[in-house]
């Protein structure tokens, strides 16, 4: 009976350790099943240079934060006074990056940040990067970083024009059907 219960303790110890390592992996694998995969880029859309923020995994990206690599000074230069008339928009602020502390899968932000042609013929900003570190629902802290460099974005040869925003061209074609309306208006029948 001594052996058989002996089978049956190392049996007992075997099975144990078997349940522990099936429960490891299941927890490894439910959480490589479940999470929040966020990144971050830039890219060029018509005009403007956007700044993209996703998240392509299957779980809550949490305590979300960014850190730009440039200076106080470094922003306000490009976020100054616009020197080129109130007509043109060539910067939105990033300063919404502070209020964006989770992102649900599948959520894409995406952020209308610089006018191309501007930045490009004044060559700013320097290359810098945009670093985003959140949290998975297992409190493990992820990282993600995005380079800006404007020469991915092309080089300044003179001949860009920038577009006219949508709602003053169609300012402009009223005016001008205006006008027409009135010389039409004003030409004497016979």
């Amino acid at each position: 009976m001594t052996g058989l219960t002996a089978v049956l303790a190392v049996a007992t110890v075997v099975l144990a350790v078997a349940t522990i390592v099936l429960a490891k992996a299941t927890v490894a694998y439910t959480r490589l099943l479940r999470q929040p995969n966020v990144t971050v880029y830039f890219e060029a859309s018509g005009n403007w240079i956007n700044l993209v923020i996703q998240n392509t995994g299957t779980d809550l990206a949490s305590s979300l934060s960014f850190e730009i690599d440039l200076t106080r000074e470094e922003l306000s230069d490009i976020y100054g006074p616009n020197k080129h008339g109130q007509r043109y928009v060539v910067f939105e602020s990033l300063d919404f990056l502070a209020h964006v502390t989770q992102l649900a899968p599948g959520h894409v932000i995406r952020h209308r940040w610089l006018h191309r042609w501007m930045a490009l013929k004044e060559n700013k900003p320097r290359a810098w990067t945009l670093t985003a570190a959140y949290r998975d629902r297992w409190h493990r802290k992820h990282t993600t970083v995005a380079g800006f460099d404007l020469a991915t974005f092309g080089t300044w040869d003179g001949t860009n024009v920038m577009e006219p925003p949508p709602l003053e061209s169609m300012a402009d074609s009223l005016r001008l059907l205006a006008k027409q309306r009135e010389s039409l208006g004003s030409t004497k029948h016979p």
